[in-house]
């Protein structure tokens, strides 16, 4: 760029003491190396792509996801004006540690040549309840530039078989008529010998809850477990307590 400018300096001295050139041919002279100059930094600029805001199933870092295909969404921001995806290759991986192009175990959809960016359908192997898997994706511009990876992002699945609930119903022992009768408490102990290095909470109920650990709710949610008839089907959560507990008594 340097180089040019002086460049651009010495044609505007020669032009300035050409013998014969007059006024209105030097203005002119001015005017055209201008309009060179002109295409010389459009064509130099460079646009800058990226992708953020990773999400599962409309989620950041879900936990608890409850279908065999999860779907990617993601979005992707431009110093460019109307900049737009036309392909994408994404990543997932059993640990952070494998998510590259050579050593992704659970799936690489290779470059895929499409503008979605939006309820991007799994298609790896099969996944597993409890599964944690890490993802990162990249895309190709208008341009057809490509981007950098994004930064990594995860998600966990949830309880997938009925198999996975190896719990009975936590009851009351005291029976009260069918519409009058108060909510239960039920509270329990454990103890910890040592710190946790990851613990999950699957709650229902046949009815609302709400559920506490050391004396701090569980959740921001309100009214769980949702509304549906309780003898035909019950939704879940899943929540990430590993920070609620302590050594010693919980």
């Amino acid at each position: 760029m340097k180089n040019y400018f002086f460049s651009f300096l010495h044609m505007l001295s020669i032009f300035k003491i050409g013998i014969g050139l007059n006024r209105s041919r030097f203005m002119l002279s001015h005017i055209f190396c201008l309009v060179l100059l002109v295409p010389f930094f459009a064509c130099n600029s460079e646009s800058s792509t990226s992708v953020y805001d990773l999400r599962v199933e409309h989620k950041k870092n879900p936990v608890g996801v409850g279908i065999l295909n999860p779907r990617f969404f993601w979005k992707i921001e431009s110093d460019e004006t109307s900049q737009v995806q036309s392909a994408y290759q994404i990543l997932v991986a059993s640990s952070p540690d494998l998510l590259n192009s050579q050593s992704a175990d659970l799936w690489n959809s290779q470059k895929t040549m499409s503008s979605q960016s939006i309820l991007v359908d799994y298609d790896g192997t099969k996944l597993s309840s409890r599964q944690r898997c890490w993802w990162s994706v990249r895309i190709w511009d208008k341009n057809g530039q490509v981007t950098g990876w994004s930064d990594p992002a995860y998600f966990e699945m949830g309880l997938l078989n009925s198999e996975d609930w190896e719990v009975d119903w936590i009851r009351t022992a005291i029976e009260f008529d069918e519409y009058s009768h108060p909510s239960p408490y039920f509270r329990d102990e454990f103890i910890l010998e040592k710190s946790v290095e990851s613990a999950r909470l699957y709650a229902t109920s046949k009815g609302l809850y709400e559920f506490y650990i050391n004396g701090e709710i569980v959740g921001d949610q309100v009214f769980t477990p949702g509304f549906t008839s309780f003898d035909k089907r019950l939704q879940y959560q899943v929540y990430d307590i590993t920070p609620m507990l302590k050594n010693g008594t919980n």
